[in-house]
């Protein structure tokens, strides 16, 4: 089998779909007032170790998995998470450095601009006010980046496994 292919196929079963798993089976169960958007973490931890256009094809696939399978979700978390891939590969690799810092960074830039769209949708659509919608997303935006160590060191040591080299 082509080392891509099998590459591809590791993030896949042994990086999505446990996180997936446990951010729609296990962490809606335990009833936290709120939970990590793990998905975006994920593509932005790819994106920091492959690069651009991988970490681009990694948020398309990310982003179907999201608007299809998430409660509620919209159809434009495929672009956006594709967009995310892209420019969180292209800042770790021209700007930042390729590592957990950088997926740190990267993953702050890209919570801050979700939490950003969510509020103007929630805004928009009268879901609440602006207090509430910002004090939803910052807890969001905290939980998440407190898991995103912990993403970073799977994908991390997938890529590894997968012949990546040491970053």
């Amino acid at each position: 089998m082509n080392d891509t292919l099998k590459k591809w196929l590791l993030y896949l079963l042994a990086g999505l779909l446990p996180v997936w798993l446990l951010d729609t089976v296990l962490l809606p169960r335990l009833g936290l007032s709120v939970a990590p958007v793990l998905l975006p973490v994920c593509v932005v931890a790819v994106a920091v170790l492959e690069g651009a256009y991988p970490g681009a094809q990694f948020g398309l696939a990310a982003g179907f998995l999201w608007a299809l399978t998430y409660a509620g979700a919209s159809p434009w978390r495929i672009p956006l998470l594709t967009l995310v891939g892209m420019l969180s590969g292209v800042v770790s690799q021209y700007a930042l450095r390729r590592s957990l810092s950088g997926c740190m960074v990267c993953s702050v830039l890209t919570m801050a601009l979700l939490g950003l769209l969510g509020t103007l949708g929630g805004l928009i659509t009268g879901l609440a006010t602006l207090g509430p919608l910002v004090l939803l997303v910052l807890e969001e935006f905290f939980v998440t980046l407190i898991c995103t160590p912990v993403i970073y060191l799977l994908f991390y040591k997938l890529y590894r496994k997968a012949g990546g080299k040491p970053v």
